[in-house]
């Protein structure tokens, strides 16, 4: 016999169908929260790696026009 999808309502009713989707939104907002942890932790290192960058260039001397 075939297992069934812990996420597969189909057979379900009532209260154990709301249960069943209640932990079908979970596991989706955790999959999500998890992504977006990655994906700050990602922007945070970038913006670290670009400090030294932004300093250096934050020390020369810039002349009024020198790139129009």
């Amino acid at each position: 016999m075939a297992q069934a999808n812990s996420h597969d309502t189909t057979n379900l009713s009532g209260l154990a169908r709301q249960q069943a989707e209640r932990v079908q939104a979970l596991d989706t907002l955790k999959r999500l929260r998890r992504e977006a942890r990655a994906e700050i932790e990602r922007l945070i290192n970038l913006l670290d790696q670009s400090d030294d960058y932004v300093k250096q260039m934050g020390r020369q001397d810039w002349q009024p026009g020198a790139f129009g």
